[in-house]
């Protein structure tokens, strides 16, 4: 489907259940579980889920009520102008997950004052990091290996099955 013909063309919504292989060689659906809609900054991931709406949003929605949205994903297209300490206070208190989709570096440059994306280049440990506040506490995400590419088209469709996932059990731990 071209959602481009359509006024809410910033808006993704599969009409399929994408399907990727597990372990043992059955297919299984991307993700299954809760209704998610999650906010993007930067390029529209090349998955799907009918279980998933994207929303192709402004950086200004980090701090425009962000409870709108179960999480954000931020692209390679922001990953420098987000690092500036500008944006360090919002992500050091963002009540939603957030997830840097191929991100080369540790995610700790979002929250960290005086870190910069290029100046400080301490090499990612994961593919794709994510973070949220919590009461008293942070808590992170890492999933995959990292790749030398920071492109979100080369993320393999079982990360973000997983980041579905973990978005899932955090909004369940909130509602105990």
């Amino acid at each position: 489907m071209d959602f481009a013909k359509f006024p809410f063309f910033n808006e993704q919504m599969s009409v399929s259940n994408e399907k990727i292989i597990d372990t043992t060689g059955s297919q299984i659906s991307v993700y299954t579980g809760k209704p998610l809609r999650i906010a993007i900054i930067g390029e529209m991931p090349k998955v799907t889920s009918d279980r998933v709406t994207f929303k192709q949003v402004e950086t200004a929605a980090l701090q425009n009520n962000p409870q709108e949205y179960d999480a954000f994903f931020v692209t390679e297209e922001y990953f420098e102008e987000l690092s500036s300490d500008l944006w360090t206070n919002t992500f050091e208190n963002i009540p939603v997950p957030i997830f840097f989709i191929g991100l080369d570096v540790q995610a700790f440059v979002y929250y960290k004052e005086d870190m910069d994306y290029n100046a400080d280049r301490y090499e990612a440990t994961s593919h794709t990091q994510g973070f949220v506040r919590e009461k008293t506490s942070r808590k992170s995400w890492g999933y995959g290996d990292p790749l030398k590419s920071t492109d979100p088209a080369d993320t393999p469709k079982e990360i973000f099955a997983l980041i579905f996932k973990g978005i899932e059990e955090f909004q369940a731990s909130r509602q105990e």
